[in-house]
């Protein structure tokens, strides 16, 4: 089912009143039942363009209105591992690069990653091949030709 614009808004509201911490109470807010909401697949509905560019749109009124910009988060994110660094802190120190990471969209699930493109290519490539060939079945069949599997 396509996600329509009102629906990504209402969405992306919903998610915003819970700080952008709880998507199940966003989308039994909205009216998803607690199964779906609850469920894994519904990580996929929180990948919909439109429903990412909702929350774009309140995210960048929160940071205006808060005066909160990426750069100063980085900024104070960067402070804080110096201050571990001098401290000795690794696990600070890690602390520090994993919220940067996040912030930078570097984690394994949101970073570029080639192995996982190769994998999808070669798969639709295989499945792409496979249509073909029973397109071409098929339309021997219909046309009344000799067709070999």
């Amino acid at each position: 089912m396509a996600i329509t614009k009102e629906k990504a808004q209402r969405i992306a509201v919903e998610y915003a009143k819970t700080n952008f911490l709880n998507r199940e109470r966003a989308l039994l807010n909205v009216g998803y039942s607690p199964k779906y909401a609850r469920a894994g697949t519904s990580a996929k509905l929180f990948s919909n363009a439109l429903i990412l560019s909702e929350i774009a749109k309140i995210q960048a009124k929160e940071e205006k209105k808060l005066d909160v910009t990426r750069e100063k988060q980085l900024k104070r994110l960067k402070l804080a591992y110096d201050e571990a660094e001098t401290s000795e802190n690794p696990s600070a120190m890690v602390s520090a690069i994993r919220e940067m990471n996040e912030m930078l969209g570097y984690h394994r699930d949101n970073a570029p990653n080639p192995e996982k493109e190769a994998l999808r290519k070669r798969r639709t490539d295989t499945e792409t091949a496979r249509l073909r060939r029973l397109v071409r079945h098929r339309t021997g069949e219909l046309a009344g030709e000799s067709v070999e599997n």
